[in-house]
C-alpha cells in the first residue's frame, strides 16, 4: 500500500510541476489545503477515489497513469487543460485578444479618415462591446468556475451594445434612446439565469 501511495504522489507532483501549478493552486481547484496536496504527493496520504477522478479528468489522465511508476511510463506529456494556465498567462492572452480588436477599429479609423471627411470614431465605441463580447466567450473556457466574472462581462456586453446603438443612430439623425429600457428586463432575467446556476452548496477546504 506504501508502494501504491508513493507511486500515486509521485505522479500527482510531475502533473502538477508539469501543468506549472503551485500546491496551493491546485488545492483550490479541488477544495483541499495545500497541506494535503503535499501529504499526497510525498505519499503520506491519498485522496478519495471521487478526487482522484476529477484530478485525472483535470490533467487529462486515466487512474492507471496515477499507479503506474515514472520509470515505467513511455515519455508522457498530459493534454493541456486551458484552464490549467497560469493566471499571468491567462490575462496576458486576454489582453492580446482585446488589444487586436482595438487595432482592428484604429485601422477602421485611419482608413476611413484618409478616404472620407472625417474618421468613423463610432469604430472605438463598437470596440468596446465587441472586447466584451470576446472575454465572455473566454471566460467559460478559462475560469469555468467564476461565474461572477462571466456575469460582470455579459452584463457590460449588454449594455454597451445598447449604448453603441443608441449613439450611432443619434449619429444617423434617428433618437432611440428609448432602446436602453430594453437592457433593464435583459438584465433581470440575466440575475435569473445566474442566480440559478450559482445557487449550490459551498464546498469548503478539506484538510
Amino acid at each position: 500500500m506504501e508502494n501504491i501511495r508513493q507511486v500515486i504522489g509521485e505522479n500527482l507532483t510531475h502533473l502538477r510541476k508539469n501543468a506549472k501549478l503551485t500546491q496551493l493552486e491546485v488545492a483550490d481547484q479541488f477544495g483541499y489545503t495545500d497541506k494535503s496536496i503535499s501529504k499526497w504527493e510525498k505519499g503520506d496520504a491519498l485522496p478519495d477515489i471521487e478526487t482522484l477522478q476529477s484530478i485525472c479528468e483535470f490533467y487529462g489522465v486515466d487512474l492507471d497513469y496515477l499507479v503506474t511508476p515514472l520509470s515505467e511510463k513511455d515519455t508522457y506529456k498530459p493534454k493541456r487543460n486551458l484552464q490549467n494556465m497560469p493566471l499571468a498567462r491567462k490575462i496576458w492572452v486576454a489582453t492580446l485578444l482585446v488589444a487586436f480588436l482595438w487595432l482592428i477599429a484604429t485601422i477602421i479609423y485611419v482608413y476611413t479618415y484618409m478616404y472620407t471627411d472625417s474618421g468613423y470614431w463610432m469604430a472605438f465605441i463598437w470596440a468596446i462591446p465587441v472586447s466584451l463580447l470576446a472575454l465572455s466567450i473566454l471566460c467559460p473556457i478559462y475560469w469555468r468556475s467564476n461565474s461572477t466574472l462571466l456575469f460582470s462581462f455579459i452584463t457590460a456586453f449588454i449594455w454597451t451594445t445598447l449604448l453603441s446603438i443608441c449613439l450611432e443612430t443619434q449619429l444617423a439623425g434617428f433618437n432611440i434612446w428609448v432602446t436602453l429600457l430594453l437592457g433593464i428586463p435583459v438584465q433581470l432575467i440575466l440575475i435569473g439565469v445566474f442566480g440559478f446556476i450559482s445557487f449550490r452548496p459551498k464546498k469548503h477546504p478539506k484538510k
